[in-house]
């Protein structure tokens, strides 16, 4: 497994509270049946965000069978194409990127978003070679 980010867990723990205090505030104060609803529901979205956000950007890396990203799991099987991988000079034409474009079978195109040039450039390298019958 090759990791592919890692985030500090704060932003995610600041949205969540940050989310509590919004149920919370119903409980001090009746905004009506629709704010309360929509406090509430904002509330459940935002901390569902926050642990998806936390517990996949933890795990999320290069593994035999796929990518683990912040947007969900990608299997090899599925992936199309990568349009960076098709041209001929990809180290010069892929420097200074931060973002992996990938076509894939079910959902399209999926972007992937890097800390640096050169994890996205040592990403692309490790799904190209582990990827049978990339289309070029």
């Amino acid at each position: 497994m090759q990791p592919l980010f890692r985030s500090s867990p704060s932003k995610q723990v600041l949205l969540i509270l940050l989310c509590l205090l919004l149920i919370g505030a119903m409980l001090l104060r009746n905004f009506g049946l629709l704010i309360n609803c929509l406090l509430c529901c904002v509330g459940v979205f935002g901390c569902e965000f926050a642990c998806r956000d936390y517990i996949l950007s933890k795990y999320g890396g290069l593994y035999e069978k796929g990518v683990l990203t912040g947007s969900g799991f990608i299997s090899f099987s599925s992936i199309e194409s990568i349009p960076v991988a098709t041209w001929e000079d990809r180290t010069s034409a892929a420097a200074g990127k931060t973002e992996l474009e990938i076509v894939t079978k079910k959902r399209g195109i999926v972007r992937i978003q890097f800390s640096s040039a050169e994890e996205c450039q040592r990403t692309t390298d490790a799904i190209t070679a582990m990827v049978t019958g990339l289309q070029r």
